[in-house]
């Protein structure tokens, strides 16, 4: 294990790796009474060196553009009193001024660019009506791909394409916040299939480069299974807030 942060009075959290290896997107956040606590975007070069590239609001997902130039993020703003905003929002990976993508006054979160570059996936819908859908990556053409309420989910924790772009996997979560990890057409055309079964946590898939295994958060371990739900193996303690993020080499 090598640890690459050093900030003593923050919690970070990996998100995304840029597809050649150089550029770790990662989310800081500190301790906070707030219902939703500030929680900056950052991307870590393998210099050791980082840019900040969110510094208001709470980063609710990011992920990076198949070529790295670019990083698409979720962000929610606000208080208690003034009620909260999200968005959606591409910057370019350098830093600059981000580019609003998702409608005013909509509930997104969980951006995820696909393999191919043209399309991302995230949770929209409404606040009562919550949604996986996908748009091109520019903004336009956006589809539902699931309601959730119709496998009777409420939320979902994680989600990561399959490297050929074909499927989604998402942790889904039940009212009784029992949350399994899923898979599904990227299509929507079929799905969603129920890949865990052990434990009442599991959520933050990732899908490894080749596309032979998934890493996910199971309670406080990292584990590991095939596409299908077997061969499960646990490896290590992690963060439940936390998911794991595969470098490119795998």
């Amino acid at each position: 294990r090598v640890q690459l942060t050093t900030d003593e009075g923050a919690i970070d959290a990996p998100l995304a790796w840029s597809s050649d290896g150089e550029m770790l997107l990662f989310k800081r956040w500190t301790t906070s009474d707030q219902v939703v606590p500030p929680g900056g975007l950052y991307l870590m070069r393998t210099d050791g060196s980082d840019v900040r590239l969110t510094h208001e609001g709470h980063v609710t997902g990011a992920s990076f553009s198949p070529d790295g130039s670019r990083v698409v993020y979720g962000l929610t703003t606000g208080n208690g009193t003034t009620g909260y905003v999200s968005g959606i929002y591409v910057v370019p990976s350098i830093g600059g001024t981000p580019m609003r993508l998702s409608r005013p006054g909509a509930k997104v979160a969980l951006p995820v660019w696909s393999p191919d570059g043209s399309r991302i996936a995230y949770l929209g819908g409404t606040v009562s009506d919550p949604s996986i859908d996908t748009m091109a990556a520019d903004g336009s053409e956006r589809h539902t791909l699931l309601p959730l309420a119709d496998p009777g989910f409420i939320d979902i924790a994680g989600m990561s394409w399959s490297p050929d772009g074909a499927s989604l996997v998402f942790g889904g979560m039940m009212p009784d916040l029992q949350t399994q990890i899923y898979s599904m057409s990227a299509d929507g055309g079929s799905g969603p299939i129920q890949l865990t079964h052990e434990g009442s946590f599991n959520a933050w898939p990732s899908w490894s480069p080749d596309g032979t295994r998934i890493a996910y958060t199971a309670g406080r371990d990292l584990a590991t299974m095939d596409p299908d739900g077997s061969h499960l193996d646990r490896l290590t303690q992690m963060s439940p807030e936390a998911g794991p993020a595969w470098t490119p080499s795998g």
